[in-house]
């Protein structure tokens, strides 16, 4: 692997032409055989061909494997890359933080450039799904860590490190903010990933919050979930960008990370906002509480009581 990437690199190389001959080979097949696809990402990502991805042409080929494969290739794929988050085949903590980072960035350009969810729906947030496995395995390593009774095949080792934690949140945020466009009404995938984070944060036995909050913000969140629990049971079409300001907000007062004023959250709200004026459900939100999201300078305890407002 070392010598085919290595004669890649440059043109002047004796065996630069018969290298990407057989590098386009790669993709060719996955083209032609998506099922293929599963075996290709496992030698690309292997002791051999490794998960590290500072060569390009390397992080383009898995990328347009990953895209050729079908939804089922790509779950047992991502239930690959679980492992490899896992077990990154390195006791170097520098070594695994990287390629954890590389595995994250993957899954997201995954998510981004999926060319067929209009097939994929309204069944993409069942278990069996792909994107179910994709956003559950985001979920578990950005808000979660094994508890100590937890089964040793779910530790990961070197530890996953905050800076790692931090990579999978902000995978999260641009997956749901990609995920805006897909929604139909009838799927909220920011409800789901709420869904997730409550099941995981219910089960001790199994995990442990990575981040823990003051009582005052755990019992404002705990009011808001039950709200949105009695909106989602009473509301057939709940509007989905709402769904999203939902769980920015609450990541956000559990001080996961995200800062209301960051650009990057600042484009998820604004989205929110623009997509509520699509839906007549918007009456379930006072139009104020959108105005106090979007403004950078409103401090955050001042968001909570506003924000915490809407659901009386």
């Amino acid at each position: 692997m070392r010598t085919l990437l290595n004669q890649i690199k440059k043109d002047d190389r004796l065996l630069h032409s018969t290298a990407l001959g057989a590098w386009k080979a790669i993709t060719d097949r996955a083209l032609q055989s998506p099922r293929s696809s599963v075996s290709l990402v496992k030698a690309l990502t292997s002791n051999n061909g490794t998960a590290d991805r500072e060569n390009f042409t390397k992080a383009k080929t898995l990328e347009q494997i990953l895209l050729s494969a079908d939804d089922d290739s790509l779950r047992r794929i991502v239930r690959y890359l679980h492992s490899l988050v896992v077990r990154p085949e390195t006791s170097d903590q520098t070594v695994a933080d990287h390629r954890r980072k590389n595995i994250a960035d993957l899954l997201l350009k995954l998510v981004r450039q999926y060319k067929h969810y209009e097939n994929l729906m309204p069944n993409a947030l069942g278990k069996d799904s792909w994107l179910w496995k994709t956003l559950d395995l985001i979920v578990e390593f950005a808000y979660f860590t094994p508890s100590k009774s937890a089964k040793t095949r779910k530790v990961p080792l070197p530890p996953l490190s905050d800076s790692s934690g931090k990579g999978f949140q902000d995978c999260l945020s641009s997956c749901l903010t990609r995920l805006l466009n897909v929604e139909d009404g009838r799927t909220s995938f920011g409800l789901v990933v709420i869904g997730m984070i409550r099941a995981k944060a219910t089960s001790p036995k199994t995990w442990e919050p990575r981040f823990n909050a003051d009582e005052s913000v755990m019992q404002t969140v705990e009011k808001a979930l039950h709200a949105l629990d009695r909106l989602s049971s009473q509301v057939h079409d709940v509007m989905t960008c709402y769904d999203i300001l939902v769980l920015t907000h609450s990541l956000q007062e559990f001080d996961f990370g995200l800062d209301v004023g960051c650009p990057r959250v600042h484009t998820s709200i604004h989205l929110c906002t623009t997509s509520s004026l699509r839906w007549q459900s918007r009456r379930c939100l006072d139009a104020r509480g959108f105005g106090v999201l979007e403004n950078n300078a409103q401090p955050s305890e001042r968001i909570s009581i506003e924000s915490s407002g809407w659901f009386h």
